[in-house]
């Protein structure tokens, strides 16, 4: 100080970019910092030679060259030595110049310009980082226990607003311990790779934020320091709604996609049935809906006919709906249009939903409705109700394509019924015609002969045409007079079953239901086939005790059946076998004939046109059996308007059974009551 005098050291000198050998004051130092920090620098040394205060400050310097740099500079207030042994003081307390004179500033100087730099970067990194309208975050590397460990640093105000964390409640913090054990060791993986790769890194990550999953954007880069990641600076975005759009639009996709399938099969479909149950399970495997329901019109009505499991649970009660009733089911069919209900308690209707709350009722022209449920209100979406109206406009289509096929086989059908008929009726003709001529024929042919013969017996050969009354053969006579006569029955015979039928199909035969007893007309009637049955060496007897079995019936039209049916049994009953006719009640409603023979039977097959006119098993002329197939033919029609009916049981050469009801009549005091 005696000598204002600075001395520099050579790393001084090179700091303050002068040479070694220049001579400077305290004066000429001082004019080496910037003029805005000469004050300062002025002020702490004139303390320190003043008041032996020491200092230390940063401020600027200004080289020879111009360069501005930052230095610390600390300077020390030096005694004079005897003084400061006398003093004997502290010298962290500085010296005190009472105590002796200060005869020099010892000092240092410390170029700290990089440092300051990086602290001026740092700064407005923090500036910036704070400041940021994106979510940014920071996250420290700790290296010290071998494998890198992380640790949440900073979260800047956008961060705690994005995602309503604090970043006083999370510093500190790994991210297991701040976010959650799966999504926290997704992100130390995240920022295992970064490190590794030393290069910035974007990855889409799933946080769980107030009980729901959150998706986010997040970009992170690696900050190094003398090559050695020691922070990890990040910035992230939600994508929540994004994510939920992508995953709508995917959703929607697979609808779509899945509906496009479907519809191949929907559109092969063959029946009303099948229709509804693939809309069913098409609707169900497609749509996330508590229940799918299908009904069809039918005689005015709207009926539930395909439904799924889950509407069967949640909605038990599905009755049919007519189409003039206020429902959303009527009102969907009569309009035409889509009836949407975002809340089905809204409405005054009397239908019991269960636990459906929203539902949307879809027409399908005039074929039915086709219908979906939520269990949640106005959840009922505009994509999924577009989709499900195309659906019910693909069945629509197939629903009338159904119907037009089934008219179309309808039509085939009767067609093919009529052929068969007209085939059936030629044949029938056919047959008539060749039991007619045969049936005609035969017997006049017999008595035509017979005639012939008689003729031939009595009347004689001479030319006078006297005959000798002595040779006539009179027990030939006898047999041809009766064998004209049983001909002339069979000729009689199968004219009145001829003359019998056509009366009974044109109403011109009128059967008179009263009281008839049924055991006394089939004893009757047994009597009277007894000598043919005798004949042909069958055993015909009526069955059943002395009690009367009324029946409501005309007593001819009772006989037409038994002489029918009787005539047929001993007809189709060989030598040695046994007819029997009975009578019984059965309950209160019927009054039943039984005829049952042990004849050759016929094949049940037949049994369903054994009734038709001029039908029998064997036809023809080779048929093994006589007759014009009319009688059973006449039997039919006769118990048609006698309100009774017959029932056939029969095998190939075991027999046959023909039952024959009548409605029962109570009769007492001779009076009769139905």
């Amino acid at each position: 100080m005696r000598k204002e005098k600075s001395t520099l050291t050579d790393q001084a000198c090179r700091i303050h970019g002068i040479s070694p050998d220049r001579d400077l004051t305290p004066e000429r130092s001082l004019a080496f910092y910037h003029p805005d920090d000469r004050d300062a620098v002025a002020a702490a040394f004139r303390r320190a030679v003043e008041e032996g205060v020491p200092y230390d400050i940063e401020v600027r310097l200004m080289t020879q060259e111009g360069e501005e740099r930052w230095v610390r500079t600390r300077g020390e207030p030096q005694l004079d030595t005897s003084a400061a042994e006398a003093a004997n003081g502290d010298a962290s307390k500085g010296q005190d110049s009472s105590q002796g004179e200060i005869v020099r500033v010892r000092g240092t100087v410390q170029d700290i310009t990089e440092r300051r730099e990086r602290r001026r970067e740092l700064e407005q990194a923090d500036t910036m980082f704070r400041g940021a309208q994106d979510a940014l975050f920071l996250i420290d590397v700790d290296h010290a226990g071998g494998e890198p460990s992380f640790a949440i640093e900073k979260l800047n105000p956008a961060y705690e607003e994005a995602t309503g964390m604090s970043a006083a409640s999370v510093r500190g913090k790994t991210p297991v311990a701040a976010i959650g054990d799966e999504a926290g060791r997704f992100r130390e993986a995240q920022y295992q790779k970064c490190l590794d790769q030393e290069k910035p890194l974007e990855y889409e990550e799933e946080i769980p934020l107030e009980g729901e999953m959150t998706y986010w954007e997040t970009r992170i880069t690696p900050v190094l320091v003398d090559g050695t990641v020691e922070k990890i600076v990040g910035s992230t975005r939600e994508i929540t709604g994004r994510k939920q759009q992508e995953q709508l639009r995917r959703q929607r996709r697979q609808k779509v996609e899945a509906l496009y399938e479907a519809t191949n099969q929907l559109l092969r479909a063959e029946g009303k049935e099948a229709v509804g149950a693939l809309l069913v399970d098409l609707i169900d495997d497609t749509f996330d809906y508590a229940g799918t329901a299908v009904r069809f019109a039918k005689d005015g009505r709207l009926v539930p006919t395909s439904v799924s499991p889950a509407l069967q649970a949640h909605m038990p009660e599905r009755q049919p709906y007519d189409f003039d009733e206020e429902t959303p089911v009527a009102e969907a069919y009569r309009t035409g249009q889509t009836q949407v209900y975002h809340d089905l308690r809204e409405g005054d209707s009397a239908v019991k939903w269960g636990d459906i709350r929203a539902a949307a009722y879809v027409p399908m022209g005039r074929h039915g409705t086709l219908s979906v449920g939520s269990l949640q209100i106005g959840e009922i979406e505009s994509f999924d109700r577009h989709l499900i109206e195309v659906i019910a406009d693909y069945a629509t289509l197939v629903l009338g394509r159904v119907d037009r096929e089934a008219v179309l086989r309808g039509a085939k059908e009767e067609a093919e019924r009529a052929r068969r008929e007209a085939e059936a009726a030629s044949q029938a003709k056919s047959v008539f015609l060749a039991n007619m001529s045969h049936e005609i024929r035969t017997p006049l042919t017999s008595i035509l002969g017979f005639a012939e013969a008689i003729g031939e017996e009595v009347g004689g050969d001479d030319q006078t045409g006297t005959t000798d009354r002595s040779d006539v053969d009179l027990p030939a006579l006898r047999q041809f007079a009766g064998l004209i006569e049983s001909s002339g029955e069979r000729l009689m015979n199968t004219l009145t079953g001829v003359l019998n039928l056509s009366k009974l199909e044109a109403g011109e035969m009128t059967l008179a239901p009263e009281p008839v007893d049924l055991a006394a007309e089939a004893e009757k009637a047994a009597q009277e086939f007894a000598p043919q049955a005798r004949d042909a060496g069958v055993d015909l007897a009526a069955e059943g005790g002395q009690d009367a079995v009324w029946a409501q019936a005309d007593a001819g039209g009772v006989q037409i059946v038994l002489r029918n049916l009787l005539s047929n049994a001993v007809k189709y009953t060989g030598e040695g076998g046994r007819v029997r006719v009975s009578a019984r009640t059965d309950g209160t409603q019927d009054a039943v004939l039984e005829v049952v023979d042990t004849g050759i039977g016929m094949d049940p097959a037949r049994v369903e046109d054994l009734f038709e006119p001029f039908r029998q098993e064997s036809e023809g002329l080779a048929r093994e059996y006589e007759g014009t197939g009319l009688g059973l033919a006449v039997t039919w029609k006769a118990l048609q308007q006698m309100e009774g009916g017959v029932e056939v049981e029969t095998e190939k050469g075991e027999g046959t059974c023909f039952t024959v009801r009548l409605p029962a009549a109570r009769v007492e005091n001779g009076l009769d009551e139905p």
